[in-house]
């Protein structure tokens, strides 16, 4: 399992293959699957003080769309947006796309690679919500 979102930085149309952190570089986030159980687990543990109390989020996928790589494995694109908001003035809309590597274990397609692609260059707070 590989959960990453790169960093961006706004470029020239000349230089946008650059637009994107690469593999190695500074990302907002590259977790694999045991940082991200200490993740789930330290937000289970009811002393993630950053997280208390919980934010109101929405989740909205769309513009779909799947291929089949090899027969256990699926790329799947898509749109996300999401609202966060916690208290009772605090709201934020984040944008982006994610791709996905999806392969099939037990019978079921899990995903072994995220990569999400912000669309702001600056972001504004804790991306947790982007988990």
């Amino acid at each position: 399992m590989r959960y990453r979102m790169p960093t961006r930085s706004l470029r020239y149309r000349a230089e946008l293959a650059k637009e994107w952190s690469g593999e190695g570089e500074v990302a907002h986030f590259d977790d694999d699957k045991p940082h991200l159980t200490m993740r789930v687990n330290r937000l289970m543990s009811g002393v993630a003080w950053a997280d208390e109390p919980g934010a109101l989020t929405r989740h909205l996928i769309g513009n779909v769309r799947v291929r089949r790589v090899e027969s256990s494995e699926l790329e799947v694109d898509s749109a996300f947006l999401v609202h966060h908001s916690r208290g009772e003035h605090e709201a934020r809309i984040y944008a982006g796309s994610r791709q996905d590597l999806l392969r099939t274990a037990d019978g079921a397609f899990r995903i072994a690679r995220r990569t999400i692609f912000l669309d702001a260059a600056v972001l504004p707070a804790n991306l947790g919500v982007l988990l």
